[in-house]
């Protein structure tokens, strides 16, 4: 008999909001566009104030969760009709990073006070990622008087004969780009050897795709700096060789196994 009432009260709870309560939302669906990840969802009322919440380690279920995720989003929204007590809301989040997961909750203040977290209908379980291509897996070396960087593209449907590169140069950690002007600009190959640089001087890279704007450490941009000296790695120069004879690393497959394997 427990057990059975353990199932029927949050049913209950369930069909008294949605038949007897305020606004409620359905249909929550999300995917990722080149801009961000795109969310929609139904209402049953034209003009409603949402709060729209997104945790980025796992599946928003209660309010403990919640105080540690972000406020992506609080106005009121107006639906486009769908029927006469459907109406359908849209909402892009651009503050997102590529390859990462995330999970939403889209709710109103009053749902938000009762706890109202419904799977399938006001948030999702199954990660939504960003997927537009992505700078991934820099290798930066220097062999003679240069310094050659490496790196690699993901994110879906990357077509690495159409993707153009941004790289940006710094004698200080680079941390946002709208700080410094870019380096080198429409790129297409997936190396660059930089000949403009100094003995003893330190140097920071960061590497993007046209469209990305992020800063990710360890990805796409160097996380130490780069500092010439008299001091070379000779095996450098048998890999350097051999990536600019095959010019176009795909995917990481090749970094992980060559040039990760070689530095252990």
């Amino acid at each position: 008999m427990q057990k059975i009432i353990l199932i029927l009260c949050p049913l209950l709870i369930f069909i008294f909001t949605f038949v007897f309560g305020g606004a409620y939302i359905t249909e929550l669906k999300g995917k990722s566009i080149k801009d961000g990840i795109y969310l929609q969802w139904v209402a049953n009322t034209n003009r409603e104030l949402f709060l729209i919440y997104r945790n980025t380690n796992q599946p928003i279920l209660s309010v403990d969760i919640l105080t540690n995720s972000k406020l992506v989003e609080y106005k009121e929204f107006s639906g486009e009709s769908l029927t006469n007590s459907n109406f359908l809301f849209t909402f892009t989040d651009k503050d997102v990073d590529s390859g990462e997961k995330y999970f939403y909750f889209v709710t109103t203040v009053e749902d938000v006070d009762k706890g109202l977290f419904y799977p399938g209908t006001n948030l999702n379980l199954t990660p939504l990622f960003f997927t537009a291509p992505f700078v991934t897996n820099l290798l930066v070396t220097n062999y003679g008087k240069s310094i050659f960087i490496f790196w690699d593209a993901g994110g879906e449907e990357t077509n690495e004969g159409k993707l153009i590169f941004t790289i940006y140069k710094s004698t200080n950690k680079i941390e946002k780009l709208d700080e410094l002007s870019p380096y080198v600009v429409n790129i297409s190959d997936f190396y660059f050897e930089d000949e403009d640089i100094k003995e003893g001087e330190a140097y920071y890279y960061a590497v993007v795709v046209d469209g990305q704007k992020r800063i990710l450490p360890g990805k796409n941009s160097t996380i130490f700096p780069v500092i010439i000296s008299r001091e070379l790695k000779k095996e450098n120069l048998e890999i350097i060789r051999e990536l600019k004879e095959i010019k176009k690393i795909k995917k990481s497959e090749f970094l992980k196994d060559y040039l990760w394997g070689r530095e252990k």
